[in-house]
């Protein structure tokens, strides 16, 4: 079974997968910030880890459990750290709200978190000024199911439950109730664009400053299995932090920047459970989150990216084609097969990034060292991830033995022509092909990644064409006679 290739990936569902889960756990989030802030001011005497169970699942279209709570009021910023927390599918336990002690452990979980650490100041808040010193999300796991309409698995999580604590919500009237079951009902046959929210966020709704010192989760792990292509897309030891994150909704011209420091290992399995592609990435620096003016989420974000070492990716359209499928390489015999095959990073590359609404663009030139070739993309290549289509401008560089290859086969393609002095032609073919010793192809791709139309970026003579050439000199005796016998074989 021939292994599935890295462009047959739902990036459009991915994307909008990424933005839904992104707004629920924020929600999650602020939830538990909320019940924090509650436990400071009450001195942390009722909050409990059965009481955190109660408001989440009071809120949230789960069943829920905490382990321990750690309350500090001993510092001039205060501390709570929740361990054990975990979030599953809605039963009847949640439903009844049965308290935490009377229940049994739960024996598997869509959500799980090893611990939050959260640091805030209480002076802040009540001046209107969120600021906090920490909110740590320490080894997150989550897995989830993206269907073939973009939507996912955890959205029904995210919803009000219709049940709390044995009787019907009283924040949702019946008709309300009614039209959830319905909805969840019907969810997966909706088209993604009838699912997606049309409320762009702003940071001008939000009226109080948002001062952070480190915001983000360490040592992730997310699992995403594709319904469709039935790929599981894995982002392991996934560290992603905003520090000095410094918001002032009514000044974004002054405030408004985070740091960003971020690694993940990336690995995509495909139906036949083998792996396709890993990813191994890295990031560090400043960017600006929001627009100044509309204080809507930054659409044209740059960042300086490291790809390391051993990333890989089995298959990419466009190789196979530099591999021997174009007919001006077929033209000259040139067959370099490698270029098709597995290709894996011999060192770390840094690359700038630039991200905006879906599409990816370098704004550099990074080269690619591989064993059997060196990849150079030209800045103002891109990716648009929500259709899947690119504009590639790049550049191969076989290796030496790879190269040499490649010449054999001129080489083998000219021997029948004896009497022929092939010097000039050589000379012709190889004039815009090599770099130094090694064969060079700059290319350019485009449309679909999967189909894409790919096309040498330089002019190459056919062998057929330059020894029609060698006729004509032939006949005006600028070879020799018997040259014309030797031609013949190529049929001139």
């Amino acid at each position: 079974m021939a292994i599935p290739k890295i462009e047959e990936i739902n990036f459009k569902g991915i994307n909008s997968m990424i933005k839904k889960i992104g707004i629920g756990v924020g929600v999650l989030l602020l939830l538990i910030i909320l019940i924090s802030v509650i436990g400071l001011m009450s001195l942390g005497s009722f909050v409990t880890p059965n009481f955190i169970v109660k408001q989440i699942e009071s809120s949230m279209n789960v069943r829920a459990e905490v382990k321990k709570v750690n309350i500090s009021l001993f510092s001039a910023l205060s501390s709570v750290g929740i361990e054990g927390i975990k979030l599953g599918r809605r039963d009847a336990v949640a439903d009844a709200g049965t308290d935490l002690d009377k229940r049994e452990d739960m024996k598997s979980s869509v959500i799980s978190l090893e611990k939050i650490d959260l640091g805030l100041s209480l002076g802040a808040i009540l001046s209107k000024e969120f600021r906090l010193n920490k909110l740590i999300l320490n080894e997150p796991k989550v897995s989830l199911v993206l269907f073939e309409n973009g939507s996912n698995s955890l959205s029904p999580l995210f919803q009000p439950p219709i049940t709390v604590n044995g009787e019907p919500n009283p924040k949702l009237s019946p008709e309300a109730i009614a039209e959830r079951i319905k909805a969840e009902k019907e969810l997966e046959g909706k088209k993604l664009e009838e699912v997606e929210s049309k409320e762009p966020f702003t940071i001008k709704s939000i009226p109080i400053s948002i001062s952070m010192g480190e915001l983000g989760i360490k040592n992730g792990n997310i699992s995403v299995t594709m319904q469709k292509t039935k790929q599981v897309i894995n982002l392991t030891s996934a560290t992603i932090l905003l520090k000095n994150l410094d918001i002032v909704p009514d000044n974004l011209e002054k405030h408004n920047s985070v740091n960003l420091d971020l690694s993940f290992n990336l690995s995509v399995i495909g139906a036949n459970s083998k792996e396709s592609a890993l990813f191994l990435l890295n990031s560090s620096g400043k960017i600006q989150p929001f627009e100044t003016k509309t204080g809507l989420v930054n659409p044209s974000v740059v960042h300086s990216v490291k790809i390391k070492e051993g990333t890989y990716m089995n298959g990419f359209a466009a190789f196979d084609a530099l591999a021997g499928g174009l007919p001006a390489l077929n033209s000259l015999n040139i067959k370099m097969d490698k270029i098709a095959q597995k290709v894996e990073l011999q060192k770390d590359v840094q690359a700038k990034i630039g991200y905006t609404q879906g599409k990816v663009i370098f704004k550099d030139s990074p080269n690619f060292t591989t064993k059997h070739y060196d990849l150079k993309i030209m800045e103002g290549t891109w990716i648009q991830l929500t259709n899947s289509t690119h504009s590639m401008n790049a550049k191969i560089v076989a290796t030496k033995q790879e190269s040499d290859k490649a010449l054999a086969g001129i080489n083998k393609a000219l021997e029948g022509a004896k009497g022929v002095d092939t010097t000039v032609i050589k000379k012709e073919i190889l004039g815009n092909l090599m770099e130094g010793d090694r064969v060079a192809l700059p290319f350019k791709s485009t449309g679909s990644i999967k189909s894409p139309n790919v096309s040498l970026g330089i002019n190459l003579p056919s062998i057929a064409g330059l020894l029609k050439g060698a006729v004509k000199d032939a006949l005006k005796g600028k070879i020799p006679d018997g040259a014309k016998d030797a031609l013949k074989k190529f049929g001139f």
